[in-house]
Formats: structure tokens, C-alpha cells, sequence
């Protein structure tokens, strides 16, 4: 699946507009850079949610758009941010096939309100903040935290098959995360330029 630039700059100017609506405030500030580690806090761009996206195994937007999309990491939601805006392009009511699951509260909140700042601006109003409180479930991914759902609560409260072939165990997992960590590093190697601005925004943001 080949996005258009139309949905290409759709994707970056939301991601954009996001940043500045934020402001001096970030989802992670009151963490440490080891804290966001270990719980696998990665800022991803837009660029690399585009790519990811155009790696799913779709020929068109019309087939992903009649898929479900779930992110069981989704943080505040930039990957499924880029999903809804090119899914609801061609299907209003796409939206209806989003999910995430967040283990940080506070994160999982300012994902709720992007989401429906989104909708309400590009003629989605009717999916409103409770519609989305139903769709972005706090959760742990990994299953360590009793305090929160897990994954595999949240995936039954959806009605959704858990879309990975088998259970994954935290080694596993640790696999998966050391891999998505060096996709990462070769992103930013390669994208040098804007890593300049990524690294800018965090610095302003007091992060490191």
C-alpha cells in the first residue's frame, strides 16, 4: 500500500499541529530517560508511522480501511493518529475500527483528547470523547502491572482476536523491543535532518 502525498502531509501536519498544541508539555516530561526506557516510551514521527503503515500487507487504502487497527503500545497515539486519517478517508465511519491500549494514564488522556480534537475538526463529531474513553483502554501490554487490564482483558472488553499468532512471553517481548529499538536508531541515522528537529522539540521540552 502506497499512500498519497495528499495523506502523507495530512499525517505530518496533524503530527505538527499536535507539538505545537502541547507545547512545553509532553506525555513523558515527568519521567527520566531511564524511566521512559523501561517502559518503552518511544516518540514516533510521522515519517516512520507512514512507513509502517505502507508495510502493511494491504494493495489498497479501500482493503486497510476494512481492517482493524490495533496498537497495544499506542502511547498518545501517533501511530493511530496516521491510521484514522487514512483510513477515514475513504470510510467515515473507520474510526469504529481504531483501538489502543496504554498502560500510562496520563498518556492514554492526552491520546483521548487528540483523538477527538481530530474528529471534531474533520467532520467525525459523533465520535466524541466517550466513544473514544470505549476505543483507548489503559492496559499492560506485557501483563506485569495487576493494578491495570491486560492486553488480553482489553482484547475481550473489544470483542477483538488477538491479532498475534501466539501468546508472546516477556522474553519474547524483550526480543520484539530490542528490534524496534534498532529500527529506530537506523531511522534517525537515516533521517539526520529532522532528527535535528526531533532532538530541538525534546530539548525544549526538557527531555533528553
Amino acid at each position: 500500500m502506497k499512500l498519497t502525498k495528499e495523506l502523507e502531509d495530512a499525517i505530518k501536519n496533524e503530527s505538527a499541529n499536535y507539538l505545537k498544541d502541547i507545547k512545553e508539555t509532553s506525555q513523558y516530561g515527568n519521567l527520566s530517560k531511564e524511566e521512559r526506557d523501561a517502559l518503552g516510551a518511544f516518540f514516533t514521527p510521522p515519517e516512520l508511522c507512514i512507513q509502517m503503515l505502507e508495510m502493511f500487507h494491504f494493495d489498497t487504502i479501500e482493503e486497510f480501511a476494512q481492517q482493524d487497527i490495533l496498537d497495544p503500545t499506542c502511547g498518545s497515539g501517533n501511530l493511530l493518529m496516521a491510521a484514522l486519517i487514512v483510513g477515514s478517508s475513504v470510510d467515515p465511519t473507520y474510526p469504529e475500527r481504531v483501538f489502543g491500549n496504554e498502560l500510562s494514564e496520563s498518556t492514554l488522556n492526552i491520546a483521548i483528547k487528540r483523538f477527538v480534537n481530530y474528529c471534531e475538526n474533520h467532520g467525525l463529531g459523533q465520535y466524541g470523547e466517550g466513544f473514544w474513553r470505549q476505543h483507548l483502554h489503559q492496559g499492560d501490554a506485557l501483563g506485569k502491572d495487576e493494578s491495570v487490564n491486560s492486553l488480553e482483558q482489553n482484547l475481550k472488553d473489544w470483542g477483538l482476536i488477538d491479532p498475534l499468532p501466539n501468546e508472546l512471553d516477556a522474553k519474547e517481548w524483550s526480543s520484539l523491543e530490542k528490534e524496534a529499538r534498532n529500527k529506530y536508531e537506523q531511522f534517525y541515522k537515516n533521517n539526520a535532518d529532522k532528527r535535528k528537529g526531533i532532538v530541538h522539540y525534546k530539548k525544549r521540552n526538557n527531555l533528553s
